[in-house]
């Protein structure tokens, strides 16, 4: 059963024209109210960015201080006969291919496991 609400507020009202003017004020009691809320949510939202801003927006980011400059270690360059030597008793050798460029090879023995196939 839906009852009709202003009939209920004439009924509870002395005079029955009262009952339009009670709607009008709970109706404006309540936008108020929302008006309150929004406002309170909205300088709440102010406060926390100009808290962040302020703690976080003006103290600049440093930058990494620059690596020294190092001057360049001056590299010893070895002849052929010392390159070879510097191995000892390994067996190396140094070929000189036709464009001019050198390569060192070293022979090693090849390690233990299973037969190589021939």
């Amino acid at each position: 059963m839906n009852p009709d609400f202003s009939s209920l507020l004439s009924d509870i009202t002395a005079a029955p024209d009262r009952a339009d003017e009670l709607k009008l004020a709970f109706r404006k009691h309540t936008h108020y109210r929302i008006i309150r809320r929004r406002t309170a949510v909205a300088l709440a939202v102010a406060v926390l960015c100009g808290g962040a801003f302020l703690q976080y927006g003006l103290t600049p980011e440093k930058a990494p201080s620059p690596a020294p400059i190092v001057a360049p270690n001056h590299t010893r360059s070895l002849t052929d006969d010392e390159l070879l030597d510097s191995f000892g008793d390994q067996s190396v050798g140094l070929v000189t291919w036709p464009d001019g460029r050198k390569q060192l090879i070293a022979i090693t023995p090849a390690p233990p496991g299973p037969a190589r196939r021939r």
